[in-house]
């Protein structure tokens, strides 16, 4: 009888650790599809016969996401922008509204995920643009957040938000950026917390932001800094000539291992997905797609 009760409860807690995996890598994908615009990734997952693939309902569109501060890192002219966009449309395909906000206007459409059409109006009047040039005036606007009356947004996508910092900063310039980025999750916090009428979309927005780092620079500057704020760091590498590659990293690991590779190229004003490497925190395994 005690040996049936161990191994009871040994069969749960492996069927529990198996769970919780699927439900991680589920919301990694749908991250990721969300700002690559993969349409229907596979996961390298079994079916059993008569149920519903994990991939499927990936991709349903008031499933919980799970995983909503992010960091995108990167050097100049690797996409960081269109990449931002890509999630904004994502979310506005959806009927979901989009709170954008940049330094400067964008002198024209961000590019393209592969396949993507242009945005129809539609979905365009979704994405709210807002140009902040400032310190003063970033800070001003998410802090008075709080007491708009418009309607509610289930993303916030900030672009280059070390714009926003001091230049050459030094470390007692960290209390400000400290400031910069607890008053945007806050606000950010505050729009998801509106959503009480939609239980089932009441965890799917998402924070995401954008750094420039140095174009030789191996790792992310004050990146354990920066981790305080979001649950995930992307940084993306310079492969070659118009190749880039992009880590996803969780905030505060031991050991600094990647969840995730994708490689992807700016090509035809388009950006192409060439591979996906999705990596098992358990064993180190990987599960890989090639375009």
């Amino acid at each position: 009888m005690v040996n049936e009760t161990r191994d009871r409860k040994e069969l749960y807690l492996s069927a529990l650790e198996y769970r919780l995996a699927v439900n991680s890598k589920q919301r990694l994908v749908k991250m990721l599809s969300r700002l690559f615009r993969i349409n229907n990734p596979s996961c390298g997952e079994s079916k059993a016969e008569g149920q519903e693939s994990t991939s499927s309902l990936l991709f349903d569109a008031d499933i919980v996401t799970g995983i909503d501060k992010i960091l995108l890192c990167g050097p100049p002219e690797v996409g960081k922008t269109s990449l931002l966009f890509e999630m904004a449309l994502s979310f506005a395909d959806e009927g979901k509204h989009v709170l954008f906000i940049c330094p400067k206007k964008l002198s024209k459409l961000p590019l393209l995920a592969h396949g993507r059409t242009q945005p129809s109006s539609v979905t365009l009047k979704n994405i709210q643009m807002v140009y902040l040039e400032t310190k003063e005036e970033f800070l001003n606007y998410m802090a008075s957040i709080h007491m708009s009356t418009a309607r509610v947004s289930h993303a916030i996508i900030v672009d280059n938000i070390d714009a926003y910092f001091p230049a050459n900063m030094r470390n007692e310039d960290l209390s400000l950026v400290a400031k910069i980025f607890a008053l945007t999750v806050d606000a950010f916090l505050f729009q998801k917390s509106k959503q009480i009428d939609q239980p089932k979309v009441k965890q799917s927005g998402m924070l995401l932001m954008s750094i420039t780092v140095p174009t030789d620079t191996k790792s992310v500057p004050r990146q354990s800094f920066y981790e305080r704020w979001v649950q995930f760091v992307l940084p993306i590498q310079v492969k070659a000539a118009n190749l880039y590659e992009l880590s996803v990293l969780p905030s505060n690991s031991n050991d600094g291992s990647s969840l995730a590779n994708v490689v992807y190229k700016i090509a035809d004003q388009n950006i192409v997905v060439q591979d996906i490497d999705y990596c098992s925190q358990s064993d180190g395994s990987s599960t890989e797609m090639t375009s």
